[in-house]
């Protein structure tokens, strides 16, 4: 997927600013079993889990500052933690004022990549609130990422991060065919009073014709280049949405996450509400969101007319 591309500071090369970020699904010593081994031995969800009711483990996030942007780098990784303190965070999972509580003592679960003496090293782990993720803070010096986390890193670095996750994801579109759908309603842009054309359609899988998601494409006319995509996923049985506003040049298709509160629309009915841009980053199915905005970026002819002029001006 192609993002917002800036000059990275360390190298001269256009890297993204918003990149797909690095995450864990399982720590590691569970990725490691096999699928029955782990209905087995394991108790876990998406943000909890119990090896043989013996070692216990949460999953949180690395932050690491990057020089060329404002926010941070958040590597998605789990933390192993001693008995008392899993069940101290349980007790607190949904208590407004968590992030007051000291800091947990726990150890690294993950071997993150580019990285050396991850797997197993010390950390602290900080509760940040109850629709967020704990923070993971390197400990030991010994870990090249304590060095990363307390002086930063380059956006090219980030980026290395994220090729990773890349690689790992694959081509994700085959055997994906886009619906488009009707228009809807225009109305008027407050800010030049030109048409903004709206239109929606859904994306199936062709082996077994199930949708696997719906979408929304709003073009205002008034704004050179500029649409923005919605994109409604199931995720654990429930819907919910992604939105990012995208830009047309010379140079390619750039994508910015938006926050709920940025996005023309905070609410799809039944389709979902509208996640703020950290909880599609830590979301399970964010490699699936931005999936779908490339199949409908590449394929929906409506978005097609109105990028195609952008994308091929001199």
């Amino acid at each position: 997927m192609n993002e917002e591309l800036i000059e990275c500071s360390c190298c001269g090369k256009m890297v993204s600013s918003e990149d797909v970020e690095l995450a864990f699904r399982r720590p590691d010593v569970v990725a490691a079993l096999s699928q029955d081994e782990q209905e087995a031995r394991c108790k876990s969800t998406d943000d909890i889990c119990e090896l043989d009711g013996k070692r216990f483990f949460v999953r949180c996030t690395i932050p690491i500052p990057v020089h060329e942007r404002l926010h941070e780098y958040s590597i998605g990784a789990w933390a192993e933690i001693a008995d008392a303190d899993f069940k101290k965070i349980w007790a607190l999972w949904k208590d407004e004022n968590q992030a007051n509580e000291p800091a947990i003592a726990g150890v690294l679960a993950n071997d993150v990549p580019l990285s050396t003496g991850a797997l197993g090293c010390s950390v602290a782990v900080k509760l940040t609130g109850p629709k967020t993720r704990p923070h993971i803070i390197i400990a030991d010096e010994d870990c090249s990422i304590f060095q990363e986390q307390k002086y930063g890193i380059s956006l090219h670095r980030a980026s290395e991060y994220s090729d990773i996750t890349r690689s790992e994801i694959g081509p994700q579109n085959d055997g994906l065919l886009l619906v488009e759908e009707q228009e809807l309603d225009s109305n008027k842009c407050s800010c030049c009073g030109k048409e903004i054309r709206t239109y929606c359609g859904h994306i199936l899988r062709e082996d077994s014709e199930e949708i696997c998601a719906d979408y929304w494409i709003r073009i205002p006319e008034g704004h050179e280049g500029y649409f923005t995509v919605a994109v409604s996923i199931a995720e654990g049985g429930k819907h919910q949405v992604a939105v990012l506003l995208g830009e047309a040049t010379s140079a390619g298709l750039t994508y910015r996450i938006q926050d709920r509160k940025d996005s023309p629309w905070d609410n799809f009915g039944e389709y979902g509400e509208v996640m703020d841009r950290e909880d599609v980053l830590n979301s399970e199915s964010k490699p699936m969101f931005f999936d779908m905005v490339d199949k409908i970026a590449g394929n929906d002819s409506r978005l097609i007319e109105h990028t195609k002029p952008y994308l091929n001006a001199a």
